[in-house]
């Protein structure tokens, strides 16, 4: 069920030069395509005991509650409280796992200075830039697990399924970039 091409992509790199000052940027967008958010297995279902998110406790099927999106929590029968609803879920496919995998990110964002070149020639440099940048800075999305932006595991059978796949990081560095 589902597809996990998106219907388009579309990147845009933008630069600004202001005197010594420079700020670079590339943002991604990604629209359509599905992902299998299989992630909700683990965070939605009673698989952990005890594991059970807010999500489920507030807006899980009960008799009062008839118009849910959510399975009922449950148990089966026996001495040993199980998943019960969950085994079923988790052995068929369900459409309640499919997301919208359309994202908005700023995979990039740097700013840097140049150090003018009469300094520069001071230190004995032909150029010195100082900079700092962070990838991953935001996420526009409606997908409800860690990341839209998921690298394939496994090859094209696994295209479209994320089974707790590590999100990408949000990282800022600091940069140094000397020319003797």
């Amino acid at each position: 069920i589902g597809n996990p091409q998106p219907d388009f992509v579309m990147g845009i790199n933008l630069g600004l030069k202001y005197k010594s000052f420079d700020l670079t940027s590339f943002f991604f967008w990604n629209q359509g395509g599905e992902l299998y958010n299989y992630t909700k297995y683990w965070t939605e279902m009673r698989v952990f005991v005890g594991g059970v998110s807010q999500r489920v406790l507030n807006d899980g099927w009960t008799p009062e509650n008839n118009n849910a999106i959510l399975p009922r929590l449950g148990t089966v029968d026996g001495p040993t409280p199980t998943n019960g609803y969950t085994d079923f879920i988790r052995s068929t496919s369900s459409d309640y796992y499919l997301e919208d995998a359309s994202f908005f990110r700023l995979r990039t964002l740097q700013v840097g200075y140049t150090v003018p070149s009469d300094l520069a020639s001071k230190l004995k440099m032909t150029r010195a830039r100082i900079y700092v940048q962070g990838q991953n800075l935001f996420t526009f999305t409606k997908y409800s697990g860690p990341d839209p932006d998921i690298n394939l595991q496994g090859g094209d059978l696994y295209m479209g399924l994320d089974d707790a796949a590590f999100p990408n990081p949000r990282q800022v560095l600091v940069g140094l970039s000397l020319t003797f």
